[in-house]
């Protein structure tokens, strides 16, 4: 039987999308999944990327499935506000708001009930131009704060960074281009993450809580609330696809 989600709690969970699968336990995986989901898995044009889509999904609509009295094959999702899915189907289901992401070796869902929420994760071995991104898209005061780390420690706060950026502005259902350098996130050791806006009337920073996790030594994972500071966000991580 499905257990009911705290309102005051989020619960993340991950799956290694890559991992070497029995070909039985990725039909079973396949055969959830909408004629819309197929499609796109099928416009894919690796078959590693066909994989981390289909496990991707398939962890979506199983852990929708472990907080609501419905079947995993049976939820239906629609394009909201910048393209964010949302359940429409079936009706009757818990208010649940859910977000998704892959990247390589790691694939995240992040549940609330009733709260915007959204999650991103990246590998820290990722190879990209950090510096020539962080001077396009980065405040001052987070290009000063990079600059303080050690070589060592320069790619993790990055991606911390840009993993907080990504994940708010899932969250709130925006997209990314001309949203990501106005978004700006300060981190100090022992105190909540902050945000700050470099138009405080497109939204109301206070009103988020912001959590970053390592999954795994390979990944950082960054969360996006909004529920107010008035109490402690509960996080909860999930390992695998509850099937």
């Amino acid at each position: 039987m499905p257990s009911p989600l705290p309102p005051a709690a989020v619960h993340v969970w991950t799956v290694d999308p890559d991992a070497d699968y029995p070909t039985e336990q990725l039909a079973r995986y396949g055969a959830l999944l909408c004629d819309a989901e197929r499609e796109r898995e099928s416009r894919f044009v690796f078959a590693r990327h066909r994989q981390q889509y289909r496990v991707s999904h398939a962890l979506l609509r199983c852990v929708l499935s472990c907080y609501a009295d419905v079947s995993p094959g049976a939820w239906r999702f629609a394009a909201k506000d910048g393209g964010r899915p949302e359940i429409c189907a079936p009706s009757g289901a818990p208010p649940l708001r859910f977000n998704l992401t892959h990247t390589d070796g790691l694939a995240a869902c992040a549940v609330s009930l009733g709260c915007e929420v959204g999650v991103d994760v990246e590998g820290l071995s990722r190879r990209i131009d950090a510096r020539s991104i962080a001077a396009r898209y980065f405040s001052a005061a987070e290009r000063s704060t990079l600059e303080r780390c050690e070589p060592h420690e320069y790619a993790e706060r990055f991606f911390e960074l840009w993993t907080l950026k990504e994940a708010y502005l899932k969250a709130r259902g925006v997209g990314l281009a001309g949203s990501i350098d106005q978004c700006w996130f300060w981190i100090a050791p022992g105190e909540p993450i902050r945000l700050e806006l470099q138009d405080p009337r497109v939204d109301d920073a206070s009103s988020w809580q912001l959590e970053l996790r390592r999954p795994t030594e390979r990944h950082v994972l960054a969360l996006a609330v909004r529920r107010g500071r008035s109490a402690p966000l509960r996080v909860e991580l999930h390992s695998g696809i509850p099937l």
